[in-house]
């Protein structure tokens, strides 16, 4: 796989401070250490530092991995106002594609693939991808897929994608349903695992580590605590349930202005660990 020079475009990308997209930096390392040549564009925004008090991350940095291959990251600025419409046109999704644009006109070398997480990304670095005969590809997540393919635009950029992947048959029913692409394109790719970092150990070994007893019944969550994720969902679950021999672990945080925490009894642990 090599001399093949992939270009990321995402909606974040993790950093120690800001731990969110962690599974996209994953699949990106994971490319970069078959030897592809990776690039990451992750367009941050400045209202959101102001207001929610956040740090900026570098405009650019290199994102090592654990075998000692180099990521190009790049975080241009963009200015997000909510939903804000003028004569229906998203002021967000001009800033962002404005930022995307820019970047990609800026790189060294014109990648051999643009990649987007997810939809709006993806059509963010259309124009570049069509303009210069860049292969396109999407991956399609498992939340809304927020296009309609209503205009001759949309219709253009459907058909120029070489590739979708999708997480599940859902997905790919849903995006086959909106005429975003075509059965050809598609190929229904769950997400998973790295099995060397996540795996089955001794349930009462890891108890006892923790001080937690051997006949409690524990309950775990992981996600960002978010109404979709269903976080406040399972604790409201088990508050109902009012049994004091159930417990609950909670591996997440808050995300951005969409704030579900969990806040039954019976909490051994809620907050966010390392990936």
């Amino acid at each position: 796989m090599r001399n093949i020079d992939v270009t990321f475009i995402s909606n974040g990308y993790p950093t120690i401070r800001r731990p969110y997209f962690t599974f996209v930096d994953q699949l990106v390392c994971a490319l970069a250490d078959l030897g592809v040549k990776c690039s990451v564009i992750a367009p941050q925004s400045i209202t959101h530092s102001l207001i929610r008090r956040e740090w900026l991350n570098p405009l650019y940095r290199q994102r090592i991995t654990s075998a000692g291959n180099s990521i190009s990251v790049y975080q241009p600025l963009t200015i997000s106002i909510s939903n804000y419409k003028i004569l229906n046109f998203s002021v967000n999704k001009f800033f962002y594609d404005s930022a995307v644009r820019r970047t990609l006109k800026k790189l060294t070398l014109k990648p051999s693939v643009i990649y987007g997480h997810f939809w709006k990304p993806a059509l963010s670095a259309y124009p570049y991808a069509k303009k210069n005969d860049i292969s396109l590809f999407v991956a399609t997540g498992e939340s809304k897929i927020g296009l309609k393919n209503n205009n001759s635009y949309l219709d253009g950029f459907s058909k120029y994608l070489k590739g979708v992947i999708c997480v599940s048959s859902k997905n790919k029913k849903e995006s086959l349903d909106m005429k975003l692409t075509t059965e050809d394109k598609c190929i229904v790719l769950p997400n998973s695992i790295d099995s060397n970092k996540f795996y089955k150990k001794d349930k009462a070994l890891l108890r006892k580590k923790f001080g937690y007893t051997q006949e409690d019944f524990i309950v775990a969550f992981v996600g960002g605590f978010i109404h979709r994720k269903g976080s406040k969902r399972v604790s409201d679950a088990m508050a109902l349930l009012n049994d004091s021999e159930i417990k609950s672990i909670f591996i997440g945080d808050i995300l951005g202005d969409d704030r579900h925490p969990p806040d039954c009894n019976g909490i051994l642990f809620k907050g966010r660990v390392a990936h």
